[in-house]
């Protein structure tokens, strides 16, 4: 099966589980988000990424309440020294919502699975291009994420698992 093929494929399989799942309450998704909101910073040590050593030099998520979602901010420096500052809109509703400041995709769509775990799509031009996991630790101190990527061409580039910790609870810090 071609790369984009089985993206595609995981990310519909994802999707469909995550809607027989994410039957839960109002409640555990004000819990998750309030549990998400704060800083997070990238720990290479503990990251892994199939092509090698980590893309990013230094890498800080900043998730703040919005509107019926969540506000990600990502910012830091690749491992070129160019800088990274993207912002997502999260609202776990399975739609897709424009990502600005991020060369790799122009949208992301986030589906909820439990109280802890998040499964999104990210694409370029309408075409999909990273289908990964957000999984939030029990304690709420670690923050990981999992993904496949293919490139416009649909060949598969890479997968990785991003781990963050979190260094403060309070939004925009």
């Amino acid at each position: 099966m071609k790369p984009v093929y089985r993206l595609l494929a995981g990310a519909a399989a994802i999707a469909v589980a995550a809607a027989i799942v994410s039957m839960g309450s109002a409640k555990a998704d004000s819990e998750q988000r309030d549990a998400l909101l704060g800083s997070w910073r990238l720990v290479p040590e503990k990251s892994t990424f199939a092509l090698g050593s980590s893309p990013f030099h230094r890498l800080t998520l900043k998730f703040s309440a919005t509107g019926g979602g969540v506000k990600e901010d990502a910012q830091g420096t690749d491992s070129d020294g160019r800088s990274i500052n993207a912002e997502y809109t999260i609202i776990a509703d399975g739609k897709y919502y424009p990502v600005t400041g991020d060369a790799d995709f122009d949208s992301s769509s986030y589906t909820r699975v439990n109280d802890r775990t998040t499964v999104y799509v990210r694409r370029k031009f309408g075409m999909s291009v990273v289908a990964g996991s957000r999984m939030l630790s029990r304690d709420g101190k670690t923050l990981s994420f999992r993904e496949e990527t293919v490139d416009s061409d649909g060949r598969e580039t890479g997968s990785a698992l991003l781990v963050f910790e979190k260094v403060s609870s309070a939004p925009g810090t």
